[in-house]
């Protein structure tokens, strides 16, 4: 089964927010209900400046991937950054990230804007990953489709 990108729209807020408070526990990371709930809600209604994914492998979601949109110079495309990526561990080395990879550059070709990604921290050795896959042969794993739906 292909991996599917599910945008996300203001009536999946709370969906998110369930899903960003499970996967940052299994990194260790508490976020606060409320706030994590509040922060879904403004982003997912913010269509001019945001838009967020569920990553599904199998049918399953297995992370989430978010771009945030600023207006370019004053010649420039507007610009999209790749403001998070995340896949849940047991889904890692299994080519997800590559196929996000490819999804922004097609999503950013569609939509005519600049994308900007992968500022990483230091310690974020799967991120670092993530940046160097675009030399990496996206389809050299069997779940190499994308599918995207809005």
């Amino acid at each position: 089964m292909a991996t599917q990108f599910r945008q996300l729209g203001p009536d999946d807020a709370e969906l998110l927010a369930e899903r960003l408070q499970a996967w940052h526990r299994l990194e260790g990371v508490t976020l606060d209900p409320a706030s994590t709930r509040r922060e879904s809600q403004r982003l997912l209604r913010d269509n001019e400046s945001w838009h967020a994914w569920l990553v599904e492998l199998r049918g399953e979601a297995v992370g989430y991937l978010m771009l945030q949109f600023r207006k370019g110079g004053m010649f420039e495309a507007p610009r999209a950054y790749v403001a998070a990526l995340y896949v849940v561990p047991g889904a890692r080395q299994h080519g997800v990230g590559a196929l996000a990879h490819r999804f922004v550059l097609e999503l950013s070709r569609w939509l005519q804007v600049r994308v900007y990604e992968f500022d990483t921290a230091p310690e974020n050795k799967h991120a670092h990953l993530f940046a160097r896959c675009g030399s990496r042969g996206a389809g050299s794993d069997q779940d190499s489709s994308i599918q995207a739906t809005a």
